[in-house]
């Protein structure tokens, strides 16, 4: 075991920009639609989305663990608005709810 680390070193999950919370079964697939079309608009940015299911309490200790800087909440709320919230993990800011544009925008502007 120790000759394969040697050889083969071990390779740490990279860490996330963006961490997709999802807080019911019935918005996962919605998570997947918005992670999806922010990969295409912010290439730049890791984008993780968590499928395990969960508390959002235990999600937002994975997100904070990956390293991502912000955190996104998808739930029923948020999918009926259209408009998931985006958490700061980094920063003290307050928690905003926006639609894909303005979700867009925030972290653009953010930067990686």
């Amino acid at each position: 075991m120790l000759l394969h680390e040697q050889v083969v070193p071990v390779l740490e999950a990279a860490a996330a920009d963006v961490y997709v919370c999802v807080l019911d079964s019935e918005s996962l697939g919605w998570a997947f639609a918005i992670a999806d079309k922010l990969r295409q608009a912010l290439p730049t940015f890791r984008i993780r989305v968590h499928a395990g299911g969960g508390k959002l309490k235990n999600q937002l200790k994975r997100a904070d663990q990956s390293g991502a800087r912000f955190a996104l909440l998808v739930g029923a709320d948020e999918m009926a608005a259209g408009a998931p919230s985006l958490k700061y993990l980094r920063e003290d800011r307050e928690q905003q709810s926006l639609d894909l544009p303005a979700l867009v925008q925030a972290l653009a502007a953010a930067g990686v």
